[in-house]
């Protein structure tokens, strides 16, 4: 058992360039991924430490960058997201603050993180979530805030197909 989990993660670090940009263009609407600009974190993870910068798989025309999926992460978990968004997360990651000006969207339409979330999209307007108490901070099937209380705070929305 042991054996069959370090190969997984084995396959799962030894994916290709071209791998990972489909993997990456998948957490998108098509119109969206079709221009988009690939970029991965160094090592395929999350930096836990400020500094290290995205290194681009493949150029974008379009203002959205999509990353794939996180290997420190349970699920597969790829996003795409436009400039503002994407200023959003360098900043969390590098521990400085977010852009004070312009909406960040992103879209996971994988799975995404926390584990098990459904295909959402997230939704950042820089001060606004002071108001919207009425949301929960626990992830659920309705709209929910995500990084309550801190410069981060966005909106997650679940994609469900009409009727369910």
């Amino acid at each position: 058992m042991l054996i069959l989990a370090l190969s997984c993660q084995s396959l799962a670090q030894e994916a290709t360039v071209d791998e990972k940009i489909q993997n990456a263009l998948s957490a998108g609407p098509a119109i969206i991924a079709e221009g988009a600009r690939v970029m991965e974190w160094p090592g395929g993870t999350t930096p836990q430490e400020p500094g290290p910068e995205l290194i681009e798989l493949r150029p974008g025309s379009n203002g959205w960058t999509c990353i794939p999926n996180l290997l420190e992460t349970p699920g597969n978990d790829p996003m795409c997201l436009n400039d503002i968004y994407l200023a959003v997360l360098t900043a969390r990651v590098n521990k400085v603050d977010p852009p004070s000006t312009g909406i960040g969207i992103g879209y996971m339409l994988q799975e995404g993180t926390p584990k098990g979330s459904p295909p959402h999209m997230m939704v950042y307007v820089p001060g606004s979530y002071d108001g919207y108490a009425a949301y929960s901070t626990e992830p659920g099937p309705l709209p929910w805030i995500m990084f309550p209380d801190t410069p981060y705070a966005h909106l997650m929305i679940t994609m469900v197909k009409g009727g369910e």
